[in-house]
C-alpha cells in the first residue's frame, strides 16, 4: 500500500507520498508510477492512499483550487473531504460485485491534507476509512502521521519537533521514505515531497 507522511510545526509543514500504484486488470495486476501529492492553491496540499481513484479526485481538485481565489484551511479542509467522500463512495458502490469476488483486496483508504489557517498556523489533518462502505472519518493529529503507521519514524520526527528546523525535518522524512522502501515492497518512488514556507508550498521530486 502506498506510503504517506507528514509533519507539522506552528512555521510549516513536510509532506511525502510513493507513487507506487497497483491496479487491478482481468489479466493481472499491473504496477504503474503515479503522483498522489498535489497542491490545493498555494496554501494547502492533499495527498491520498488507498484506491487509485484518490488519484483521479485530487487532480480534480487540485485543478478547482488553481482556479479559485486565494482559501484559507479552514474553507479548504471541509470541501476535500466532502467531495472525497462523495467520489470515493460512488467507487465502492460502482465495483460492488468486484469486490464481493475480491476479498483479498485492499480495503484502507487515507486523506492527508496540510495547509496553513487564518491564524497563520500549519496544520495537518488526516482521514481514513479501513474498509470499503466506511465513511473516511477525522483522526486526530498531533503534527506527525505515517499511513500505515510507521512508528520508529514517527517517534523520530516527534524528537525533531522538540527543536524544529525545515531542513531537519525534510532530511528525516526523506530518509524514512528510502527506508520504507527498503524494507516493504508495496512502496516504491520516485518521491513526491512538499514543504509549506512563506510564500506557500514547493513541491519537488526525490529518486
Amino acid at each position: 500500500m502506498s506510503q504517506l507522511v507528514g509533519c507539522a510545526w506552528p512555521d510549516g509543514v513536510v509532506l511525502a507520498a510513493d507513487r507506487r500504484v497497483v491496479l487491478e486488470q482481468e489479466d493481472g495486476q499491473q504496477i504503474h508510477s503515479l503522483r498522489k501529492l498535489y497542491p490545493l492553491g498555494a496554501q494547502a496540499a492533499m495527498a491520498t492512499a488507498g484506491a487509485a481513484v484518490g488519484i483521479g479526485v485530487s487532480r480534480t481538485l487540485s485543478q478547482v483550487f488553481r482556479r479559485r481565489s486565494a482559501a484559507e484551511f479552514e474553507e479548504i479542509e471541509p470541501y476535500v473531504v466532502q467531495v472525497f467522500r462523495r467520489e470515493y463512495e460512488a467507487f465502492v458502490h460502482r465495483g460492488h460485485q468486484w469486490f464481493q469476488d475480491h476479498p483479498e483486496a485492499h480495503r484502507r483508504s487515507y486523506l492527508l491534507l496540510a495547509g496553513r489557517d487564518s491564524d497563520g498556523r500549519c496544520r495537518l489533518a488526516f482521514y481514513a476509512s479501513e474498509d470499503h462502505g466506511h465513511p473516511h472519518r477525522g483522526v486526530r493529529v498531533k503534527g506527525v502521521v505515517t499511513a500505515p503507521r510507521r512508528l520508529g519514524l514517527e517517534t523520530l520526527l516527534y524528537q525533531e519537533l522538540q527543536q524544529p528546523t525545515r531542513d531537519r525535518l525534510l532530511e528525516a522524512v526523506m530518509q524514512g521514505m528510502h527506508r520504507i522502501r527498503e524494507r516493504d515492497d508495496a512502496v516504491d518512488g520516485p518521491f513526491d515531497l512538499a514543504v509549506l514556507e512563506r510564500s506557500g508550498f514547493v513541491f519537488w521530486t526525490s529518486g
